[in-house]
């Protein structure tokens, strides 16, 4: 069985609505494993007898998740490179969003796989007349699903729950009333400035920031406030490129040096605390 890659968003959504909220974090562990299904479907944490022999049943389809899981984590990291959560995880820690994202349901990820799929199609026939036309859906370049949650994030709109318990409303009321397709959220995230296991932050210490910057990636920002170290680093570099008739362009290679800033590390009694 050949799962395209395509097909791996298709999948991955739907095996992680049959499984429970303590156990969904658990598929996040395909990413870190390697080796085969068997030795996969045997180690990662959480399931029971029926989601195992599932597991096992379909190996072609678990590699593929697998992928996936490692291309969506690329994508998550890409959408937060400037902010102090960038998607990564604890060590030995492989629930990746912490207890926040896999509280919430998966509607509006299967709406972003849905609205980008697109119809590929292959001919077949003598000298490519196309007498026979073989068709599949298959996913867009997934940056454009990734873009498109992050709008969805950054739209975001905070509620709170009815008195009677059956609903919410806006907390701000300056802010309209979401519709079916917006998120909403009921608590505020922490800021991740510090190591903190319960909401699986790495904090910020050691991050590059951005000293001339003024937005979430600024070392202002980005390091809380405990200031940042700066490093004289070299890199290699294209340089003195020039266009050749015909048709290419040239380079060589010259070494750049250039400041580096890092966050500083919080106090110790800060950092104790909260790992």
């Amino acid at each position: 069985m050949n799962v395209p890659l395509g097909g791996i968003w298709l999948w991955l959504p739907l095996l992680l609505t049959w499984l429970t909220p303590e156990v969904s974090s658990s598929w996040w562990y395909m990413r870190a494993t390697g080796g085969s299904s068997r030795v996969m479907c045997d180690n990662v944490p959480g399931l029971v007898s029926r989601q195992r022999q599932l597991c096992h049943r379909h190996p072609d389809v678990m590699r593929a998740i697998g992928l996936g899981v490692a291309e969506w984590t690329a994508e998550c990291q890409h959408q937060f490179r400037q902010h102090r959560w960038n998607c990564n995880t604890l060590d030995r820690d492989h629930s990746l969003f912490g207890r926040v994202l896999l509280r919430t349901c998966l509607c509006l990820f299967l709406q972003a796989v849905k609205r980008f799929l697109k119809q590929e199609c292959k001919c077949h026939g003598v000298s490519g007349s196309c007498t026979l036309r073989t068709c599949w859906l298959a996913m867009a370049d997934f940056r454009k699903t990734g873009d498109y949650l992050w709008r969805k994030y950054n739209g975001a709109i905070q509620v709170v729950m009815n008195q009677d318990g059956t609903g919410f409303t806006v907390a701000n009321k300056r802010f309209k009333k979401p519709t079916k397709n917006d998120l909403v959220y009921f608590e505020n995230s922490p800021d991740y400035c510090i190591r903190d296991r319960e909401a699986g932050s790495l904090g910020t210490a050691g991050r590059v920031c951005n000293l001339t910057s003024r937005g979430m990636d600024s070392c202002e920002v980005m390091c809380c406030g405990r200031g940042y170290d700066t490093s004289r680093v070299t890199r290699m570099t294209k340089c003195e490129c020039k266009f050749h008739w015909c048709c290419a362009v040239r380079c060589q290679d010259c070494l750049e040096a250039l400041d580096v800033h890092t966050c500083k590390a919080p106090k110790s009694a800060d950092w104790t605390t909260s790992t």
